[in-house]
């Protein structure tokens, strides 16, 4: 879904919007998904292919809107970036908080003189459903365009678009949760580098993920060597009992992970 990246603004300007509390708190809450390396390249591409798919339409797309702009995360059959959040006809979407469909946008006083309809991308069907964060802030859209009139949406169609929102938003917040997670590795690499105790971060499918030089001084081997090995392989055979029912018990029940526990065992040194 290449393209020249353009910009569409209503003489070339946009309108900049006072910014309620709430307003403050929604876009506080899109920043996480709005970084420039929040989503890898083309990481929404199938879902706009379906969606546009599904519902037989020219356009779909994604987008994310902050306090002046919409722009596209994703877009299939457009041939633009963004435009200014004052033309946008997802800004309606998002302040009605729910799908908002536009059979024939010349028949809606709301959009019958807007650029977007007299100019490219000459919108005369519309439907769009906001993108909802976990914690109830509307950051976006998956919107459904049409250069031609259409009837409006059945209640399948409605549950179809937002079944393909709640994976769109999925999506987005797995790689938001996934660098957030990086971004705390990084912060305990640094300040572990220079721990005097040895400090270890492991994970159940990718065994040892983390390794300071505390623990090469412990254990004798270096964090190369240990990358990937498992933890149970420092633990004599008459602990890996001891060891096996912690495991156990933090995989049994969420809730452990997040408390504080100190298990008392012997290691093996090189």
């Amino acid at each position: 879904m290449s393209c020249r990246p353009q910009l569409l603004s209503p003489g070339g300007t946009t309108l900049k919007r006072p910014t309620s509390d709430h307003e403050a708190a929604r876009l506080a809450a899109l920043a996480p998904y709005q970084q420039a390396d929040a989503l890898p390249e083309n990481a929404l591409d199938r879902l706009t292919t379906l969606a546009a798919r599904l519902f037989r339409v020219p356009t779909a797309f994604v987008s994310l809107i902050d306090d002046q702009r919409q722009l596209f995360s994703s877009r299939y059959g457009l041939n633009i970036t963004g435009t200014a959040r004052s033309v946008a006809f997802c800004d309606h979407t998002l302040a009605q908080g729910e799908i908002l469909c536009v059979p024939d946008t010349l028949d809606d006083p709301r959009f019958r003189d807007s650029p977007l309809v007299h100019g490219y991308p000459h919108i005369r069907f519309y439907a769009g459903i906001p993108l909802t964060t976990p914690d109830g802030h509307h950051i976006g859209t998956v919107c459904l365009t049409d250069t031609q009139p259409r009837p409006p949406l059945t209640d399948d169609d409605r549950q179809h678009l937002a079944d393909i929102a709640v994976l769109v938003m999925d999506r987005m917040e797995v790689h938001r949760l996934e660098l957030l997670r990086h971004a705390s590795q990084q912060r305990l690499e640094s300040i572990s580098a220079t721990s005097p105790d040895a400090i270890i971060c492991t994970d159940l499918r990718r065994g040892i993920t983390f390794w300071n030089p505390a623990a090469t001084a412990m254990f004798g081997y270096g964090p190369e060597e240990m990358a990937g090995q498992y933890v149970a392989g420092l633990i004599p055979e008459r602990c890996q009992t001891d060891y096996r029912n912690e495991l156990d018990r933090l995989t049994a029940d969420e809730a452990a992970i997040s408390q504080p526990r100190t298990l008392q065992i012997w290691g093996l040194r090189r």
